[in-house]
């Protein structure tokens, strides 16, 4: 309910429904009627500003269905109110009433009367552009159009010829009015296009039928346009005065209020209209088209967006709910469809609006103004946020960085100075148009004593959010699916609006409506959110993540937002305006500069590329900026700002990329080049391979016994059955082509020794050196044939969320388990692990736990071990077993009780090992999937789904698939038979392969984790001390030396922990999206050069490592074979051949699915100096223990 309004003199009763006058300094200081009109008042100070302030729910009540008619009432209530004003020579702001606004309307709508009243008919299709800079004409300009029913089309004044001649092409108007200034760009415009229209077939017969009739062109700031007649004024007023001679002087309240009611100009406008409003103001039906606004086209071509008569009528029909009084500054286009809404609500609530007479004089004005409420795009608030750091950058020159409490004195100063800029009556600061950039949105909250407000809306939906939250109860807001950028609803999506503000369709342009709406009559906005519950008011609320057409793609398959980016940037001293360039075809950005010459100038400053790029650097590290989100190369311009003008910029200020883009087309390819040639020059290797010439004179018995450090070679048996490992493997397959030049395929090394020591023989005797020879036969399709025996065997009910875990005692499960203890809706982890039993399994696992966290001191989020111990006891059970066994050796009661009680399962498990072959991988790896997949087809109990995550590898992707490069999660691997040199690789694509069949033939819900390079856990630094990176690593301190044409290598190593948050994340947050996936990569957008993992193992530590040229580097390799360097066993992958780990095709997959699931609720960390510095501290702990 309203406030009882009482006056403030005299304490009559209830003023709300009757006549009475508020001051606008004061808006408490109410007067009625009578005691305005006294002469004497001790509060003079107050009435010299009164306005008559009828509530406004008269108005509102009063209104009809016709827009004119509604326009008429507005002005007739407030007549005397002071309604728009401008800024004249002297920079005095000036107000011309309510009623000189209405009267002068009128006379605009019968100057344009003549030209199309025979063109007023229902239904027609009357257009006139209306063309200049905000000015109180273009106010008149619309209103008249508005009384007479003629559909306004704002042309904004900067247009050049081919945009005016698309829209002639759109809406042909009868009448243009313009400024003087461009009036000449509208007469070339017209004549090209009616030139262009006549064919040149009939030019002869029928060139005048065929043109369109010229439109007529008003002049908008002629003398005439919209002026009071002054000979038809002065006749009145000498006729008035004569009449009516007693009426000087009297009623002492004419001085008080902004418009005198007894004076001769009143009365003459008031006559006048009388007269005019009857022949002028026409009334027109709900479905005939009101106006048209064309987009900006920021993000391409600009589309035509109509509305209705009973659209608009809606728009405009709410009120400003701010408090007396009502005071606004307009500095944007009135072309904005937005600003004209915005300007009508101002007039139906009785405001005034004070004409910014452009941006360079935006803050002198709105301190004379001074607003009740200012709204803005992003940029002008930049703009301001920018001033203020270079004001608190030059004060700070003064003052010094030592003195804290000069700096704080600075602050402040700047802050109250600043909370004037926009005068001392605001109530509101409102951003809209963009997203606002968070420091600039801190910034305005810190300074300015008001409500400062983040809205969001649309010309074609009109105004829908502030502060994520839904302005109006009527609209109805949905999310749909965005497949492309990896969001998926209820939760993520494209925001869908339905409201009564809706605009009308697209102009001439179907294609347009079809795209824009979905099958249930939703617009698409084109925006990005996220549907979020506030937990205070219990509503739903709308966070904006960005515009789709913001976003944009590396090759790597990183998105980028450079609206966000160039906001960010040019919070920069040096820089005024950027344009950062984005290409799918590349993995780095390059920018378009445009210096701060203002600041440049002043401070004397020596200006280059290499200091704008280190600008861009420094700043990309203060607003924690990834390497890829900072330009690689710049051009700078040096002769022109992004502007309107230069169709640089969109009449609300946002940047027109396209245009961007073509115009420095050259300058940018030319910098794309730059920097592809300088990564060309540095990735080259120049080393070449040395030819290794040493033998030995030892038996081949005696050197197999030695490396398998066996007492007996028994030569029936294998290698690997006599304790060989894959590391001890490789080592005996290095020595052997060391020593004896011989190649020896995987698969000898596991067959008995006996055909491996003829190999040799064989090889030694015809001195050749044959390094293609077959690894054995894989039998790929009969591998792919499920057993028959795959059916349901009985029906229980679930008693707890369960969980099947394989692999828990590896490096990534053992990491996935710690996640899974810490889920609360976890009560059982079913582990699957090789033992004599659950005790001896439950006391191997605990074991292997304590190995990997046992740097772990954080007690953060329950990490402490002891907590951790509790919840191992509670929810983990010990299933012994083994992946290569039918039904992991269980009997088919346990199998399928274990099946029913299970909810999810995560296949971790594998043999994984580069060296074994095929045939001895076989079982754990390919024979334990189909198990998987018969334990998740037991359960009868979730319908005989169980839903399998399963963790795949970079492995299965041929070194010859053509996308390899950038391998997508999309992209498939298993279209053709794999070229897979390593058995590893060749049982998990078999496997994946399984997986997909299941998917298609059972109709289950799997989810392949394709897993690149695990790095160690960034809470202990633990890394498997089996892992090929630990090895190499090991190695290298163990030589305290690198080769240095492996520095250049890109690694995108994930640290284990991250791997196992996401997993855990997605699998328990996200399960629909995660089984609409195909596959996800675990790997690390953030790719890490080598020669970082070596400086941040040398920073602080004393491993000195130094790089050495390859030659030099293989020389000391060779010299310490015999010793216990860990490189012994990679001896071979050293060298400049096929197997070289130096000149490997890069292989990399995109993550880009992945990380919009995340949607930053797990961050993927850089491997920085943080997570070395627990790597380099775990290495030296392990290395002080190998030593013991």
């Amino acid at each position: 309910m309203s406030q009882t309004i009482v006056c403030s003199s005299c304490s009559k009763g209830d003023l709300t429904n009757t006549k009475h006058f508020r001051s606008v300094e004061s808006p408490k200081y109410v007067l009625c009627e009578e005691c305005f009109e006294t002469e004497e008042h001790e509060h003079k100070m107050f009435i010299d500003d009164m306005e008559d302030c009828q509530h406004q729910e008269i108005l509102r009540s009063h209104f009809s269905d016709s827009i004119g008619e509604n326009y008429k009432r507005v002005f007739e209530r407030y007549w005397s109110r002071p309604c728009i004003g401008e800024f004249d020579s002297e920079h005095k702001l000036v107000y011309l009433s309510y009623l000189e606004i209405y009267y002068r309307s009128l006379l605009v709508a019968e100057k344009l009367y003549p030209y199309i009243k025979d063109q007023i008919q229902p239904g027609s299709t009357t257009f006139v552009f209306v063309s200049s800079p905000n000015c109180v004409e273009w106010v008149f300009a619309e209103y008249g159009c508005s009384f007479l029913g003629l559909i306004l089309v704002p042309v904004h004044h900067s247009s050049n010829i081919a945009k005016i001649k698309n829209l002639l092409s759109q809406t042909y108007p009868s009448i243009i009015i313009a400024s003087s200034e461009i009036v000449g760009k509208f007469e070339k415009a017209i004549k090209e296009y009616n030139e262009a229209l006549v064919d040149k077939k009939e030019k002869e017969k029928k060139q005048e039928e065929k043109r369109i009739p010229t439109p007529t062109i008003l002049v908008i700031n002629k003398s005439d346009f919209g002026k009071i007649p002054q000979e038809k004024l002065s006749k009145f007023t000498k006729q008035l005065n004569q009449g009516n001679k007693e009426s000087k002087g009297k009623g002492k309240s004419k001085n008080r209020l902004f418009l005198d009611p007894n004076s001769a100009k009143t009365k003459f406008m008031f006559k006048e209209i009388e007269t005019l409003s009857q022949k002028y103001i026409i009334k027109r039906s709900d479905e005939e088209i009101f106006t048209i606004t064309f987009t900006s086209g920021s993000t391409g071509n600009p589309k035509g967006v109509f509305f209705t008569n009973s659209v608009w009528k809606n728009r405009c029909l709410k009120f400003y709910k701010s408090g007396f009084p009502i005071v606004a500054f307009f500095w944007s286009s009135f072309m904005e469809s937005l600003e004209r809404v915005g300007l009508i609500r101002l007039l139906y609530s009785g405001g005034r609006i004070a004409l910014s007479s452009g941006i360079n004089y935006m803050l002198e004005e709105l301190a004379i103004s001074r607003p009740t409420g200012f709204t803005a795009t992003p940029r002008i608030f930049d703009m301001v946020y920018s001033q203020y750091h270079f004001d608190f950058e030059m004060g700070m020159k003064k003052i010094g960085k030592g003195d804290h409490n000069k700096v704080k004195e600075l602050q402040e100063r700047l802050r109250k100075e600043y909370s004037k800029r926009f005068g001392d009556r605001l109530q509101f600061l409102a951003t809209t148009g963009a997203p606002i950039n968070k420091k600039t949105f801190a910034f305005l909250k810190e300074t300015y004593p008001c409500k400062i407000l983040d809205s969001f809306g649309s010309t074609e939906a009109g105004s829908l959010f502030i502060n994520n939250a839904i302005i109006d109860p009527s609209v109805e807001v949905k999310l749909i699916d965005c497949v492309p950028l990896g969001y998926y609803a209820p939760n993520y999506g494209e925001i869908c609006v339905k409201t009564s503000e809706m605009f009308s369709g697209y102009w001439k342009n179907e294609k347009a409506n079809k795209e824009s709406f979905t099958k249930d009559g939703y617009y698409r906005t084109g925006d990005i959110g996220q549907l979020v519950l506030n937990e205070k008011t219990k509503k739903q609320e709308i966070i904006m993540i960005d515009r789709i057409k913001s976003i944009c793609k590396l090759s790597q398959g990183v998105y980028i937002t450079p609206n966000y980016l160039e906001g960010v940037f040019e919070k920069s001293l040096l820089i005024d305006q950027i344009y950062v360039d984005v290409s799918s075809k590349y993995s780095f950005l390059v920018a378009v500069v445009v210096l701060n010459r203002k600041y440049i100038d002043e401070n004397s400053i020596e200006i280059s590329e290499r200091m704008i790029l280190n600008e861009l650097i420094e700043i990309g590290k203060l607003n924690k900026l990834e390497s890829f989100e900072v330009p690689k190369a710049i051009y700078i311009e040096r002769n022109i700002k992004f502007s309107i003008e230069n169709e640089m910029l969109t009449v609300t200020g946002k940047l027109k990329r396209l245009q961007c883009k073509k115009r420095y087309k050259a300058e940018i390819e030319t910098l794309y080049d730059q920097i592809e040639d300088e990564i060309s020059q540095s990735t080259e290797d120049k080393n070449g391979a040395l030819e290794d010439q040493e033998s030995g004179n030892k038996s081949i018995d005696q050197i197999i016994q030695k490396i398998l450090n066996c007492k007996e070679l028994i030569k029936t048996k294998s290698c690997y059955e006599l304790g060989g490992d894959s590391i001890t493997l490789l080592n005996m397959g290095s020595y052997l082509k060391k020593h004896y030049n011989i190649y020896v395929p995987n698969h000898l090394l596991y067959s008995p020794i006996k055909e491996l020591i003829q190999f040799v023989e064989n090889k030694l005797s015809n001195k050749k050196d044959e390094t293609n020879i077959d690894q054995g036969e894989v039998n790929y399709k009969d591998d792919l044939i499920f057993p028959s025996k795959f059916i349901v065997l009985m029906n229980s009910q679930p008693i707890y969320p369960n969980i099947f875990l394989t692999g828990s005692t590896g490096f990534l499960g053992i990491h996935l388990l710690y996640q899974l203890l810490l889920i609360k809706s976890v009560q059982n982890i079913y582990c699957l692990v090789r033992s004599k039993g659950v005790d001896d399994g439950k006391q191997q696992l605990w074991n292997r736990f304590l190995n990997n966290f046992v740097n772990l001191q954080e007690n953060d989020n329950n990490n402490n071990l002891k907590q951790a111990e509790i919840l191992f006891n509670t929810k983990v059970k010990i299933i012994p077993g083994n992946l290569e066994k039918e039904k992991f050796g269980m009997d088919n009661d346990s199998f399928t009780k274990l099946a029913n009680e299970l909810n999810l399962i995560f296949h971790i498990g594998a043999n994984v090992n580069m060296m074994y072959p095929y045939s001895i991988l076989k079982g754990p790896n390919v024979d334990g999937t189909k198990t998987i997949i018969e334990l998740s087809l037991t359960n009868q109990v979730l319908k005989g789904k169980i839903p399998i995550h399963y963790t795949s590898t970079i492995s299965v992707i041929p070194k010859d698939h053509p996308d390899i490069e950038n391998f997508m999660e999309d992209s498939d691997p298993l279209t053709v038979e794999p070229k897979l040199t390593t058995g590893y690789g060749q049982t998990k694509w078999v496997s994946e392969a399984l997986l997909e069949k299941a998917k298609k033939e059972y109709n289950l819900q799997i989810l392949i984790w394709r897993v690149s390079s695990i790095f160690c856990s960034t809470k202990t630094g633990f890394l498997n001390d089996r892992d090929f990176l630990f090895i190499i690593l090991h190695g290298f301190i163990y030589m305290k030396s690198v080769p240095k044409n492996l520095l250049q290598n890109q690694w995108d190593l994930l640290p284990v922990d991250t791997c196992a948050q996401i997993m855990t994340y997605l699998a328990f947050n996200k399960p629909k999206e995660c089984f609409k996936q195909k596959c996800l990569h675990l790997a690390n957008p953030y790719k890490l050069k080598f020669h970082e993992i070596i400086d941040g193992l040398n920073d602080g530590n004393d491993f000195g490592i130094k790089e050495l040229e390859f030659s030099k580097f293989r020389s000391a390799l060779d010299n310490s074979l015999n010793t216990k360097n860990p490189l012994k066993a990679f001896h071979t992958y050293f060298q400049y051949d096929k197997n070289n780990i130096v000149k490997r095709k890069k292989r990399h997959l995109d993550t880009t699915k992945l990380i919009n699931l995340l949607d930053n609720k797990v961050k993927i960390p850089k491997i920085d100096k943080m997570v070395m510095d627990k790597y380099a501290s775990y290495i030296k702990y392990y290395l002080s223990n190998l030593e013991k």
